[in-house]
């Protein structure tokens, strides 16, 4: 067997790294303590302000992210494990309070916050003795942000999540947080069984919330983390330093997709800006779209920070819009601008389809206040909140933003979307084309001759039959298209919206409807001497023959997919409007549909009220005859009177005789 130097030394890492893990769990008895108020940094979780990192042990990492306190009330905290692989993933995950103590008797009389996978429940916990925890009598936590989540990455990570909102002090024998002073937290991972028990890995952090809050607001980190101005670490008695030149500067995409509005950017993952500049360019119109529900926000800031920005805010409930000063954190510090400064016009804020809606329209440049520059960049800040009544945000950021820019690279925002999925616009152009002859185009025209097929008895079989089958090539094309540009796609994601698997069943469902038109039975054959089939009396009354099951079934079944296209077709503009940042051309579809259908329904009028007035010629035709035959039998009784023999033509005719010759 032949060993390499490079293989052995492979191996002794591996075998020292097994080592340092075997001693780091013996010794969990004694935990590390983390100092967050020196070690924290932004947290990398879009909803939460702060983060500390508690361990990192190769890929394995653990961090604590929490948010501000609310109003001096409630606390919302994230307890994060990431694993290298399934074996090592987290069974549960845990963060406890301590009332204070050293070393091992750290836990015991804690009140710990524990998640479950294995359940999916996050329940408060009393820490009597290092084998005795029960929970808590009354579980005070918040349901509507306390949960336990764990996901697998593809490379085969596993991250466990457990957020619970809490309030400060819930019960008289609950171990307190304190808002203004340093509080003592443990946190505890088990094993992948699940089974809540001996913990796998274990530490502790110190929090000042205060102390931490005023740093951030200063655009200072603690020791672990860097300035936000530049890589430097900040320590007390430098100077603050502005953030504004570490924001990020957005391209904003002309057109918007929204009418009215000429140019548009994505703020974050569900929160869009749109805006037109009006009145000579001395005002601007502007639409944020939130996918969501709760206060939306948008504002100037002086240097990237919540503190001293000036905000626009839409309260839903209230229905109200109105120009705010931030100056603190909390909301009882967000004040309304005085009257004379309330110069916003066209505002509204409104909710629908699960989406909401801030409108108004802002002067640029007013006396006493933050200017939105016409030209060059504007520190905008943003904010979305839990719920509809001003409270804290769900979501917040800052951004560099040029109103007047249309895209640094508009070829290159012409080819890429947001998330990468989607590429190759032509050939999603050329999807969407195809599909669009198939259902729009070919689909219809294949009914609509079934249906009209007394204006071309001769011939519509054939135009049905043609339209059919080359629907269902430009369906094939479609698909091979769209197959084909997802795999070309940074990160493929086959059957991952409701519009591929819809696909999908229209080719099955077409590729049936095809083949079955080709196997259509005969009509039933009948001796032409055999009484005439009573018709059927109802359009419900079960088929009585194959070819009448047939027929139903076609018919049935070519309706579907015909629904079925057209959805298809709008679910797929608003996709490709999504990803590409085109207009909405779906009312396009509307109204080419509606005055389809209308052409359609004229012509069936048109073809029924021909037939109405041909029946009415023959049944006039008919009275005709029917009244002209009752004159001539009242005028006499025989059959010459009744066949009109008198007439003048007829005298001197000499009947025929027969007798005998």
């Amino acid at each position: 067997m032949m060993f390499s130097w490079r293989s052995g030394a492979t191996s002794a890492a591996c075998l020292l790294a097994l080592l340092v893990r075997v001693v780091h769990v013996a010794h969990a008895g004694s935990v590390e303590m983390v100092d967050a108020t020196q070690q924290f940094v932004k947290s990398t979780e879009s909803t939460f302000d702060h983060m500390v990192v508690l361990e990192v042990f190769g890929a394995e990492e653990t961090t604590l992210h929490w948010n501000d306190v609310i109003a001096g009330e409630t606390i919302t905290m994230r307890l994060v494990h990431t694993s290298v692989d399934a074996q090592t993933k987290a069974g549960w995950l845990g963060l406890a309070i301590s009332p204070g103590g050293s070393g091992s008797s750290l836990d015991v009389g804690s009140d710990a916050m524990i998640g479950l996978i294995s359940t999916k429940k996050v329940l408060k916990y009393n820490i009597k003795t290092q084998s005795e925890v029960t929970p808590h009598d009354d579980q005070t936590l918040i349901a509507s942000n306390t949960q336990i989540t764990q996901h697998a990455h593809d490379d085969g990570r596993h991250t466990t999540v457990l957020t619970f909102e809490k309030k400060l002090n819930d019960e008289p024998d609950d171990v307190p947080i304190q808002a203004k002073a340093k509080n003592t937290f443990l946190w505890a991972i088990g094993d992948a069984s699940g089974v809540l028990g001996m913990h796998t890995e274990r530490g502790g952090v110190e929090i000042n919330f205060e102390t931490v809050a005023n740093l951030a607001s200063k655009g200072k980190e603690g020791a672990g983390g860097t300035s936000t101005d530049d890589d430097r670490v900040i320590s007390d008695g430098e100077d603050i330093v502005d953030i504004d030149d570490t924001l990020p500067v957005l391209n904003p995409t002309c057109p918007s997709i929204e009418d009215g509005y000429d140019s548009m950017v994505k703020l974050s993952s569900g929160l869009s800006l749109h805006w037109s500049f009006v009145n000579g360019n001395k005002s601007v119109t502007m639409k944020a779209i939130y996918d969501g529900a709760g206060w939306v926000a948008i504002g100037v800031t002086p240097n990237g920070d919540m503190i001293g920005a000036e905000a626009v805010i839409g309260l839903p409930d209230e229905g109200t819009v109105q120009k705010y000063e931030l100056n603190d954190k909390s909301t009882s510090s967000i004040t309304p601008l005085e009257k004379g400064q309330d110069t916003l016009k066209g505002t509204s804020i409104t909710q629908a389809n699960g989406k909401t809606i801030l409108k108004f329209e802002k002067i640029l440049k007013e006396s006493g206040e933050l200017e939105i520059k016409a030209k060059g960049e504007t520190l905008f800040m943003f904010a979305v909140g839990n719920t509809n009544a001003l409270s804290f945000h769900k979501h917040r950021g800052a951004v560099r933003l040029d109103l007047s820019k249309c895209g640094e690279d508009k070829k290159k925002s012409d080819t890429t979307n947001l998330d990468g999925l989607y590429k190759q616009k032509k050939m999603w152009a050329a999807h969407g084309f195809c599909a669009t002859v198939a259902w729009a185009i070919l689909t219809p025209l294949a009914i609509s001759t079934a249906w009209f097929r007394t204006l071309v008895p001769s011939s519509w079989i054939y135009i049905h039959v043609f339209s059919q089958v080359m629907s269902f090539s430009f369906t094939v094309i479609a698909v091979i298209l769209a197959v084909t540009a997802m795999s070309l796609a940074d990160n493929p994601r086959h059957f991952s919206y409701s519009h591929h698997w819809m696909g999908l069943l229209i080719l099955i469902l077409a590729s049936f409807q095809v083949i079955g038109g080709f196997l259509r039975p005969s009509v039933d054959r009948r001796d032409p001497y055999d009484p005439e089939p009573e018709p059927r009396k109802n359009w419900y009354e079960l088929p009585t023959s194959p070819r009448e099951l047939w027929h139903l079934t076609h018919r049935g079944l070519g309706i579907t997919l015909l629904v079925a296209g057209l959805w298809q077709l709008n679910n797929g503009l608003a996709l490709f409007m999504e990803n590409f940042r085109t207009k909405d051309s779906r009312s396009f579809l509307y109204v080419y549909i509606g005055l389809f259908a209308c052409s359609l329904v004229s012509l069936k009028m048109w073809i029924l009220y021909d037939e109405y007035k041909a029946t009415r010629g023959i049944e006039a035709v008919s009275l005709t005859m029917t009244q002209q035959s009752n004159a001539n039998q009242r005028r006499g009784t025989g059959t010459s009177s009744t066949l009109n023999m008198n007439h003048s033509d007829m005298q001197g005719l000499v009947p025929v005789q027969f007798g005998n010759m």
